[in-house]
């Protein structure tokens, strides 16, 4: 009798540790729209995924170029909606203001960036930050603003972000 019970008991923790366990199914995400903008002074790409956008620029020059992180910011709708949370960045911090970074002369600068608006945090003993994925359907993206020999220069690269679930 015991070992049968033993064995219902196991068998129920079992199950609900299993029910614990199920998985979202497997997501393909698609982007349509720009990955790239061009300059005289520099190139930008942007590789978007569901969650977060991992941004290259190219400084085309012999000066530094410096990317302002408190000018660059998520597009959402057609309209600005917030910053970035960089790379590194601890989640609390994420809405503090940022220092520059300097892509040096002719060198390839490369960061993961997640949208602020899309980011959040529950607080408490345990705090846990979650990052949302990107609205289906609305025109998203990165309005990056560079400063080159004390010039300021914003460009804009935006798309499209659809999902299919795999089978």
């Amino acid at each position: 009798m015991k070992k049968s019970c033993r064995n219902i008991f196991g068998l129920i923790v079992l199950a609900l540790f299993l029910s614990g366990c199920v998985t979202n199914p497997p997501v393909k995400s698609s982007w349509s729209g720009d990955t790239m903008i061009e300059n005289e002074y520099f190139s930008a790409t942007i590789l978007p995924t569901n969650k977060r956008f991992k941004l290259t620029v190219k400084n085309k020059t012999k000066s530094d170029l410096v990317i302002n992180w408190n000018k660059t910011l998520f597009i959402e709708s057609g309209q600005t909606a917030g910053g970035f949370m960089i790379e590194g960045t601890l989640y609390t911090e994420r809405n503090n203001p940022k220092l520059s970074d300097v892509v040096f002369p002719e060198s390839v600068f490369e960061k993961t960036i997640w949208p602020n608006s899309l980011v959040s945090y529950e607080g408490g003993k345990y705090g846990r930050g979650y990052i949302h994925g990107l609205i289906v359907g609305q025109d998203v993206g990165v309005y990056l603003t560079v400063s080159v020999d004390g010039v300021e220069i914003s460009e804009r690269i935006v798309g499209s972000m659809s999902y299919e679930y795999v089978k």
